[in-house]
């Protein structure tokens, strides 16, 4: 058929002309071929510095939009071309809902120009959308695209976090991750990373940021290796150095001891590495004359030096005995508070007299030398330059070393927690009654667990991180017995002068903890011999908590094993990096915690629960009977794990000579019998009324709000864990894999079928095969899923 019978008007007519076409065979010929684009095969698009190039380019642009607005559609319309489904036919096809690009775009916070232009077939993949003219006939010529709903909004949960969260996560500065990000990812990358600089795609990054980080020698984490401008006898004595304080080699000079403490961990050799590396480098700065060294880029790493800066120190000839004040105070600049500076002194000082040991090392050797050699040696000048140098050490760290911190403007208020307030932080975190606005806590049974913990035992944050369900809990071991992987529950027996197992359900059943000298803090406050006891209800509450932590990891792991808190609970072994991101949530939300005051918010953390604990052994209980009410403090100072005799808010407190050499050690049953009467307390709040006009006779309080039965209390926990532990077994674990992969393939050849573009592609369909191809996907989805579901009720029963 000749083009100008198809009713074309004549000025589209003469343009097709003029191209070459006069038949509708022809069109449709190039259009099978080509595609839209087609229309343009002789017109190329020249470079951009080509002076016809916009010209060139407009009238591309304006062919386009006559080929896909009034050619196409009329051939559609005539039958020459297939006759595309409607974008309602797609969603009864497909059973999912389409967006046009406006109503896409709010929900990926963007607009609709930035979702065309760089997140088409990056972030949104070619199965999340379908095209005019190839995959549907649109209502509206406009309608270039629409868009998968679910798939977008599955997008937009991807990149839900700020930068801040997940560089708490990650133990990063944030404006360091950021240009981490910013310098080492391409523009590619970066689509992956982030929509906008609200929205970020934290499991991305997290699961990228050590092969990101490692793609120059620079680490952002480490910060900059400056020991490329040391000498080799630096650099050889900082090796030895850090090597014997391991070790636990003492530190001495002229006969007296004066460091006898080792470094106990790798963790705080190299944190200290990093710092005196810094300070030296400072030096040697100071030294050259280089202005504004001391400006930092990250926490860990100061602005790079010029060329002409590197040279000037690379010239210095710096020997450590030259150390004197006025490197001190090079080391200084930048610091603005007086705490700063004495931490630099308390790392600084032991490594200058560990060179003074060395050096009396070496003036003893030379000195038995010329006894023995005819070696010439004056050993009055060589020990003179010895003292020499210590007396300019000293004079540099007594002089220039503040000798008190500057107090701050506005001096930290320790809080000091009530029973009644750890019972409504409790509940608070448990029912989600934070932050409304934004959703609230992620893991409400996780952040309630985390305070009840802290409130009841005074374990600090950075042994929280550590604690390892097998290793640090007192859990049922054995997989064959019903209570298999939670805590066990015990009764203190007066006969018997110890704790006996009773029933993992027992309301009054105790528990225990061991907090190891490897996880406990400077591995110097273990937990007594026989653990660190846990109160009944937070012991109820923790096999709670390990229920739903346990129906939450992946099925391939063993309950009883891994971290008791983790970042991440699919995965046992997968450890918070700091501790500051087990509890950010109590900063996020700490202004909505009822039993705050307003000057009491910005002071609370974590730590208060260790405020608490404390006080409430030794302040606020009265135990009738005098001899066990005399053991408060001992035994506040067992449970905490530390010696509080020189805490000024406790005047009841031992010195630690009394309590090390003239003291017994804390018998298990006055242990228990002091946190019977002080932290054994109910939750309902009348009956806590009662309870503590019998054991805080002098701090009663009122309550108001609701008032839940422990009964109750358990039955919201019982809503947070409603999610089914699976546990199918190793015989049936395979068998289900296989079907569940299965499944998923299928689930992904469904959603490639419901776009007629990609199903003629990938499987070579089209119209009625492609339906009749639906229809089948869909009925072996059915009976997979049928089948997962039996295998799953066999494998539990």
């Amino acid at each position: 058929m000749e083009i100008d019978k198809v009713g074309f008007n004549h000025r589209l007519v003469s343009m097709l002309n003029d191209l070459g076409f006069h038949t509708v065979e022809e069109l449709v010929e190039l259009f099978n071929k080509m595609g839209y684009e087609g229309i343009n095969k002789d017109l190329p698009l020249p470079s951009t510095d080509d002076p016809d190039y916009m010209h060139i380019k407009n009238r591309r642009r304006d062919r386009l939009a006559s080929f896909k607005k009034r050619v196409v559609p009329r051939l559609i319309e005539l039958g020459y071309i297939e006759d595309l489904p409607s974008p309602e036919q797609i969603e009864q096809e497909t059973g999912r809902k389409l967006l046009g690009i406006v109503d896409a775009a709010k929900i990926i916070k963007c607009d609709p120009g930035t979702l065309e232009q760089n997140y088409l077939g990056t972030i949104i993949k070619e199965t999340s959308y379908i095209v005019a003219y190839e995959d549907f006939l649109p209502h509206k010529v406009q309608q270039k695209y629409l868009f998968f709903e679910d798939d977008l909004k599955e997008i937009s949960s991807r990149y839900a976090f700020n930068l801040t969260e997940i560089a708490s996560e990650l133990n990063i500065n944030s404006k360091n991750l950021a240009q981490t990000l910013k310098r080492k990812l391409s523009d590619e990358e970066m689509k992956f990373a982030q929509l906008n600089m609200r929205h970020w795609n934290k499991e991305w990054i997290v699961n990228n940021i050590e092969e990101i980080i490692s793609r120059k020698n620079k680490s952002y984490l480490e910060g900059v290796d400056y020991t490329i401008y040391f000498s080799n006898q630096l650099n050889s004595l900082i090796d030895s150095y850090f090597k014997d304080r391991l070790k636990g080699v003492e530190i001495e000079f002229d006969g007296k001891t004066y460091f006898p403490e080792p470094i106990k961990k790798e963790t705080a050799a190299k944190r200290y590495r990093g710092a005196l590396e810094r300070y030296f480098y400072k030096v040697l700065c100071g030294r050259a004359g280089i202005e504004n060294y001391w400006g930092m880029v990250t926490k860990n790493s100061f602005r790079e030096l010029m060329p002409e800066e590197e040279a000037r120190i690379r010239e210095l000839n710096f020997d450590l005995s030259q150390f004197e004040s006025n490197d001190l105070l090079s080391i200084y600049k930048g610091l603005k508070s007086d705490g700063s500076k004495k931490a630099c002194t308390n790392v600084l000082k032991p490594f200058l007299y560990y060179y003074l040991m060395k050096r009396e090392e070496e003036y003893y050797e030379k000195l038995e030398r010329s006894y023995n050699e005819s070696f010439v040696f004056d050993s009055k000048m060589e020990r003179d330059k010895l003292f020499l140098m210590k007396r300019r050490f000293d004079k540099a760290l007594k002089n220039e070393t503040p000798t008190k911190a500057s107090k701050p403007l506005n001096p930290r208020v320790k809080f000091y927690g009530t029973r009644k307030d750890i019972v409504e932080c409790f509940k608070t975190l448990l029912r989600n009654e934070v932050g409304a606005i934004n959703g609230g806590l992620r893991f409400p049974i996780k952040s309630a667990a985390v305070m009840l913990t802290g409130f009841l035992t005074g374990i600090r944050p950075l042994e929280m991180i550590e604690i390892d369900i097998d290793k640090h809990l007192d859990i049922e071991k054995d997989p064959n017995h019903p209570d298999f992987g939670f805590l066990k529950k015990y009764l203190f027996s007066e006969t018997e002068n110890d704790f006996v197992r009773t029933n993992i359900n027992d309301p009054e059943g105790w528990s225990r903890l061991w907090i190891d000298e490897e996880i406990s803090k400077g591995t110097y406050s273990p937990s007594p011999e026989y653990g660190t006891i846990i109160v009944p209800r937070l012991a109820d509450f923790l096999n709670y908590y390990l229920r739903w932590l346990y129906g939450r990891q992946l099925s391939k792991f063993d309950k009883g094993k891994g971290y008791l808190f983790r970042s991440d609970e699919r995965i046992p072994s997968m450890q918070y990096r700091n501790p500051n991101s087990l509890t950010t949530f109590i900063r996020r939300w700490r202004h909505e915690f009822p039993f705050l005051d307003p000057e009491e918010v910005s002071n609370f953390a974590y730590y208060e629960t260790r405020h608490t604990v404390n006080n409430l052994i030794i302040n606020k209980t009265l135990i009738r009977d005098p001899q066990i009410n005399e053991w408060k403090v001992r035994v506040a100072e067992i449970h905490c794990r530390h010696s509080i005799g020189n805490d000024q808010g406790f005047t009841h407190s031992l010195s630690s000579i009394n309590k090390e050499h003239y003291q017994e050690a804390v018998p298990l049953k006055i242990y228990y019998s002091v946190l019977k009467n002080a932290l054994d307390f109910p939750f309902e709040h009348s009956k806590l009324i009662k309870w503590e006009k019998v054991n805080n006779p002098l701090g009663v309080a009122e309550y108001k709000g609701k008032d839940l039965s422990d009964g109750e209390v358990m039955n919201e926990v019982q809503i947070e864990t409603e999610e089914p532990i699976q546990t199918i077994n190793e015989v049936d674990f395979e068998a289900f894999e296989a079907l569940n992969l299965e499944l998923q393939k299928n689930k992904e050849m469904l959603q490639t079928l419901g776009i007629p573009r990609l199903a003629k592609k990938e499987y070579g369909l089209e119209k009625k095969d492609r339906l009749s191809k639906i229809e089948e996907v869909k009925k072996i989805i059915a009976n997979l899923e049928n089948d997962m579901d039996k295998l799953k009720e066999r494998s539990l029963t």
